[in-house]
């Protein structure tokens, strides 16, 4: 059943700019850059909700919340290969400026579920001024499309190529991801989405954990469910650095209900610490960074949360997995992220198993059987 976002975005702004001794921070790009951006995020649609006649909305008495989160999205490549064969633009515009191309084999578990997640890995603007740094990518302004048409509601802004294009740049990502109606997420911030009577916080950190704590502490108490969103890791290590695992795990016990990562470029494992889970990189997903990554292996991560006359039933926290291949071809990344299938699905969940701590036999969603 396709889904509807139904309200807020309401970011709480934080004190201090730069990262804490101790925090991980991915290289190239200086402490506290994103604190400049203001704080609000998105438009807030009416409520579609039956009401009691209260105005407060009805709520079953057992009730699940399924999100679904996805890595990186780098929805263009470097401004220097908008023209190059085999490019994310390129591609775009070979295929006809089809923006539904990129996540239409996707689509139909984004829209099964209550709220997607993206990492967001790239500016969304015209500017041409670039920051100096190995890597730096730029996508259409109008790409929030891709978002927006294929049911993803809210895209993570906490990592180290959100300010590529400058100031500039991050300033017309949030215009134009507002235009979309797609909430975003700002380093050491929360965003309020909700859903079927219940209030989820988004809370973010790349640069800024103690301000993504401390704004995890203050919102604690007026959302059903929190969710935090860490970029942090090792390029291309399959497994988390003792920092990230500490930040994590700090998050779960100051009441994060999961935390989902990224940076990494590759998957790590899954971690199921007091009864909540850690998921510290889901890899890269539509990924215009690279032509042919060394490891197309990807995932969506669907979390399910179950309440009962309004209160969260912790024990009965779960998730499934959707294996998935960032390209729908073999022979080099086309862009297209695509449900693996039969034996490839075997092959996943035996290489996934050997760097988790939680194993993913018997979690294989059944949107990955269906056709």
């Amino acid at each position: 059943m396709k889904k509807l976002p139904l309200l807020l975005a309401l970011v709480l702004l934080a004190g201090c700019a730069g990262a804490p001794p101790g925090d991980l921070v991915p290289s190239g790009f200086a402490p506290g850059a994103l604190m400049s951006a203001p704080g609000v995020s998105g438009a807030t649609p009416p409520l579609d909700e039956p009401s009691d006649g209260t105005g407060e909305a009805l709520r079953d008495p057992r009730v699940t919340l399924t999100i679904s989160a996805v890595g990186d999205c780098t929805l263009g490549n470097s401004p220097a290969r908008d023209n190059a064969a085999g490019s994310y633009i390129h591609t775009f515009n070979r295929l006809g400026q089809d923006y539904d191309y990129f996540l239409r084999n996707v689509r139909r578990i984004f829209e099964d579920d209550d709220l997607t997640v993206a990492n967001l890995e790239i500016p969304l603007t015209d500017a041409t001024e670039e920051r100096e740094a190995e890597f730096r990518f730029r996508g259409r302004p109008d790409f929030y499309k891709i978002l927006s048409g294929s049911s993803v509601e809210a895209v993570n802004l906490a990592n180290n190529h959100t300010m590529d294009l400058l100031q500039q740049g991050y300033d017309d990502t949030k215009a134009n991801l507002e235009l979309g109606g797609v909430l975003y997420v700002e380093d050491g911030k929360c965003t309020f989405y909700e859903t079927k009577g219940f209030k989820i916080g988004l809370i973010s950190f790349c640069y800024n954990y103690s301000q993504a704590l401390a704004a995890l502490r203050r919102v604690r108490g007026e959302c059903d469910l929190v969710i935090i969103i860490m970029h942090a890791g090792t390029a291309y290590s399959y497994r988390p650095h003792s920092v990230q695992i500490a930040n994590a795990r700090a998050m779960i016990d100051a009441g994060a209900d999961a935390v989902i990562g990224h940076h990494p470029h590759v998957l790590q494992g899954l971690e199921f610490y007091k009864g909540r889970y850690i998921a510290y990189s889901l890899g890269n997903f539509s990924y215009g960074g690279h032509s042919n990554p060394p490891d197309y292996d990807t995932m969506i991560l669907r979390l399910k949360f179950t309440f009962e006359d309004g209160v969260l039933l912790p024990e009965l926290n779960d998730f499934e997995v959707v294996p998935c291949s960032v390209s729908s071809i073999t022979a080099a990344n086309n862009y297209q992220p695509t449900p693996l299938k039969g034996a490839e699905i075997e092959r996943f969940v035996a290489k996934f198993n050997e760097f988790s701590d939680v194993k993913i036999d018997g979690k294989i969603s059944a949107h990955s059987y269906s056709p």
